[in-house]
């Protein structure tokens, strides 16, 4: 089965809410769940190609504050919409970003990616289950320097780095590229305090 457009994806992610106890609600987001006192969105960008840093924030400014916000798009996330949800502790607790990675409208391969880092789980794995039905499993944004999970990135080079390759400056506590990387972040920063 093929995915053509993210608004197909309603219709199971409502069956599997409702068998997971959730209120399910109707609202101008792609899908909106309640459980108990939080509550959940996800909405989706139908457009191919990328979403930059800008893009981002505008279509993050017109949501109200959500336990969880998944954002899913046919296109793909740029490295700089990956920092700014990175750099932000807030954003980093609360937003997942899912993309199928289609880079104009006749590409049909999907290449799925999810920046994924928050504690809130329930509602991605509900996603999860629907993508699933299509055949998409989306594999997660990957370190620069690894094939690990990314869950930071590098204040001086942008690079995007998983644990292992990383190191928070002692004194100012900003993240950087580890020196066994043969990168040399950490030797070229300079506090700001």
């Amino acid at each position: 089965m093929l995915l053509r457009r993210l608004s197909d994806l309603k219709s199971d992610l409502v069956k599997t809410c409702r068998e997971r106890e959730g209120q399910v609600k109707t609202s101008p987001y792609l899908f909106f769940w309640r459980k108990g006192n939080k509550t959940y969105v996800i909405d989706g960008n139908e457009l191919t190609g990328p979403v930059s840093e800008k893009r981002l924030e505008l279509w993050l400014n017109n949501m109200p504050h959500f336990s969880q916000i998944i954002l899913i798009t046919m296109g793909f996330f740029t490295q700089d919409a990956y920092k700014a949800v990175l750099g932000n502790r807030r954003r980093r607790e609360r937003i997942i970003l899912t993309s199928l990675g289609l880079r104009d409208y006749m590409d049909i391969e999907p290449q799925p990616k999810v920046l994924n880092v928050s504690k809130a789980k329930e509602l991605y794995s509900a996603l999860e289950d629907a993508l699933g039905r299509y055949g998409i499993r989306p594999s997660p944004v990957t370190c620069s320097r690894c094939r690990d999970k990314a869950i930071a990135f590098c204040e001086t080079c942008s690079k995007l780095l998983c644990k292992r390759h990383l190191i928070s400056c002692p004194l100012c506590r900003i993240v950087l590229c580890h020196p066994d990387t043969a990168s040399n972040c950490f030797s070229q920063h300079r506090c700001q305090q």
